[in-house]
């Protein structure tokens, strides 16, 4: 993974020089100011990025922190990076190998792997969710299906549909976590309510599987990390 990941952003830097439609990025930090509006996309290798103002299309940071307190009307996809959300994504969010905390909003769907993963009570994810981490806590609102997995699994919100708990250790439903759909769950241990959470489909618990199902999962996640990679490599070469 390390190699995939070395490999593309040697070619991100050597294409950022003669970059037009997409602004690719490699200073050591980037900052859209509270009254600043970026037409295109933005592509920022090895540094910070801060978005306080607009972005009409994408943003897509390599190995950097990622602040956003203002509006992405496209994407934002960040490859082994944090993530602060305060403010708006317009379409999906992911982020792969770092911590990502939400206070904002997702207008679509959102894909979380790695690192711990704290959706706040003041989030808004429109679509559906993905997310496996460390320790998961979802606190927002949710309106679509949630796939989740990891150590702890907590959730404090309200979620309109489905729930499917993958491989966690414990799994709590807090005070006001309200799931609209089933509950089905995979730990090592029995699900911890409260009087006042509701699961209002049905609630079935899972076995953990074997070993080998485990190593499958990573592996799928590996290649999926990679995929997303060149992708955006792609796309990032194509604009020139």
């Amino acid at each position: 993974m390390k190699k995939y990941t070395l490999i593309l952003f040697g070619l991100l830097l050597f294409v950022a020089p003669s970059a037009h439609a997409a602004d690719v990025k490699t200073s050591e930090k980037i900052v859209v100011g509270k009254q600043d509006v970026v037409e295109d996309d933005i592509y920022a290798v090895g540094q910070s990025v801060q978005i306080d103002g607009t972005v009409k299309g994408d943003v897509v940071a390599f190995s950097g922190q990622v602040i956003v307190t203002g509006v992405i009307e496209g994407d934002l996809t960040v490859f082994s990076g944090d993530v602060t959300l305060g403010g708006t994504v317009g379409d999906d969010i992911r982020v792969f190998g770092g911590t990502i905390r939400t206070s904002g909003e997702v207008a679509d769907e959102a894909l979380v792997f790695g690192g711990d993963v704290f959706f706040d009570k003041d989030s808004k994810v429109f679509g559906d969710l993905i997310a496996f981490g460390g320790k998961v806590t979802l606190d927002g609102s949710i309106d679509g299906h949630v796939r989740t997995g990891g150590g702890d699994i907590r959730i404090g919100g309200p979620i309109s549909s489905n729930v499917d708990v993958q491989q966690a250790q414990t799994l709590t439903l807090e005070n006001d976590a309200i799931i609209g759909g089933d509950l089905v769950y995979t730990t090592d241990n029995t699900l911890s309510t409260t009087e006042q959470s509701r699961v209002q489909g049905k609630s079935t618990h899972n076995e953990p599987p074997a070993r080998r199902s485990q190593q499958w999962v990573v592996s799928s996640f590996q290649g999926l990390v990679v995929h997303q990679l060149f992708w955006h490599l792609f796309l990032a070469v194509s604009s020139i």
